[in-house]
């Protein structure tokens, strides 16, 4: 428990929708559908091969357009940011 400026007891715990054990038990229980209605292939398929192939793409093409159209004839442009931090 923390407190804060007010004297009152601030919880330290984790909110219900990012508690750890959430995320593995949401997985056991898609995999346990798609094993009970025998969906493996639709599941490699469509999660999978596009985590695979896809994701790469979209997540290179986010980090290329933060850097487009800088104006890149001074030193402030050329930086890796214009924020100007």
């Amino acid at each position: 428990m923390l407190v804060d400026s007010t004297g009152s007891a601030k919880s330290t715990s984790l909110p219900h929708s990012q508690s750890p054990g959430r995320l593995p038990l949401y997985w056991l229980v898609v995999l346990a559908a798609v094993h009970s209605c025998n969906m493996w292939g639709t599941f490699i398929l469509y999660f999978i091969v596009s985590w695979i192939l896809i994701l790469p793409i979209m997540r290179w093409w986010a980090g290329t357009s933060e850097h487009l159209g800088l104006n890149m004839t001074n030193h402030f442009g050329n930086s890796r940011t214009n924020d100007g931090s």
